[in-house]
C-alpha cells in the first residue's frame, strides 16, 4: 500500500459546550451562558418550571417551534420568554439565518433562568502528531474496515465511470464528520482482457488531500480499493 498527495489543511468536529454560571447575591435569576458551536448538537439548559425563563441569542430569530404540551414560548427579535411546566424535559428547536439549534430544556423548581446564548466557531481537532498522522490514521481505518471517532458511514455503492484505462470505477461508502475530513472508499473493478495500471496520480484532482491505491496492478477479473480524502 502507498500514500501520496498529502497537503496541510485545518480540521474540526464540533463540540458543544455549556458554562453555567450562578450569580450570588440578592438576585432572583440564575445566568447560564450557552455556546453554539454546531447545529448537529443538542444543547441542555436548565429552566425554571415555576417562572418564565428569559432568553437572549446573538441573532434575530426567525421561528421556534417545539411538540412539547407545557412548553409555552413568545419571542420577539432576539429574546424569548421562556414558560415550561411540569417535571418532562422539553426540546425546543430555534432557527435563525439559515440555520438551526436543538436545545434540551431541563425543568427544576428553581428562580426563573437568564439564558445567554452565543455562537463559538468550532474548535479544531487535535492529533497526536499533527495533520499528516491524521490522514494516515484516517485512511488505515478504512482498510481496516473500522469506523473513526466521530465518523458516520454512507454506503452509496453507484457506478462513477467507465475506467479509461479499461474496467469500472466504484464509489462503495463515504464516511464524513462534521466540519473535518472526508473519505471516500472506491473499488476499481477490470472486467477486461488485460492488465490495468492505477495510479495515486490518477485521482488527484480538485479538493483531494490524499489517494491510497491497494493494488497498482490490477489483473481481468479482480479489483483494487481505492481511499480518497478530501
Amino acid at each position: 500500500m502507498s500514500a501520496t498527495g498529502w497537503f496541510s489543511r485545518s480540521l474540526a468536529c464540533s463540540f458543544a459546550f455549556l458554562t453555567l454560571v450562578l450569580v450570588p447575591g440578592t438576585r432572583t435569576e440564575a445566568l447560564q451562558r450557552v455556546k453554539l458551536v454546531s447545529e448537529t448538537e443538542v444543547y441542555t439548559v436548565l429552566v425554571s418550571n415555576t417562572q418564565a425563563n428569559r432568553f437572549v441569542f446573538p441573532f434575530r430569530v426567525e421561528k421556534i417551534t417545539s411538540s412539547a404540551p407545557g412548553l409555552d414560548v413568545k419571542f420577539y427579535r432576539n429574546t424569548a420568554t421562556v414558560s415550561l411546566v411540569g417535571e418532562e424535559a422539553a426540546e425546543m428547536i430555534v432557527y435563525a439565518k439559515g440555520k438551526s439549534y436543538m436545545l434540551n430544556l431541563i425543568p427544576k423548581d428553581i428562580p426563573g433562568e437568564t439564558v445567554i446564548l452565543e455562537v463559538q466557531a468550532p474548535e479544531p481537532v487535535k492529533y497526536q502528531q499533527g495533520y499528516l498522522k491524521a490522514i494516515k490514521d484516517l485512511i488505515m481505518a478504512g482498510y481496516r474496515g473500522e469506523m473513526p471517532d466521530g465518523y458516520q458511514a454512507v454506503e452509496v455503492f453507484k457506478k462513477v465511470k467507465d475506467w479509461e484505462k479499461g474496467g469500472t470505477l466504484y464509489l462503495v461508502r463515504v464516511y464524513r464528520c462534521p466540519q473535518a475530513l472526508t473519505l471516500k472508499e472506491y473499488v476499481l473493478m477490470n472486467t477486461g482482457k488485460d492488465t490495468v495500471e492505477v495510479s495515486e496520480e490518477d485521482f488527484l484532482k480538485g479538493n483531494v488531500r490524499a489517494v491510497s491505491v491497494d493494488r497498482h496492478e490490477v489483473r481481468p477479473g479482480m479489483a483494487t480499493k481505492v481511499f480518497v480524502v478530501e
